[in-house]
């Protein structure tokens, strides 16, 4: 059997680049993150439905107040 192949939203990858380039040794606070998704108009409702998706396919990671970078998605 084949492996299924998973389509990332771009706002997904975007959310998911942004960890990857401004993290800190694969963290960074909420809020910065928050601010950065903000500049490429993911907000709000938006910004919850898209990062809970990149939380559930394991691309990142929120303990706390501090988002971790977990996979690329390439």
């Amino acid at each position: 059997m084949s492996e299924r192949k998973i389509y990332l939203n771009n706002n997904v990858k975007t959310l998911i680049r942004i960890a990857k380039t401004y993290s800190i040794d694969g963290k960074m606070s909420l809020s910065d993150f928050k601010k950065f998704a903000e500049e490429e108009d993911i907000i709000e409702k938006k910004f919850y439905a898209h990062f809970g998706q990149a939380c559930y396919l394991g691309y990142l990671k929120r303990v706390g107040n501090e988002i971790f970078f977990i996979k690329d998605y390439d």
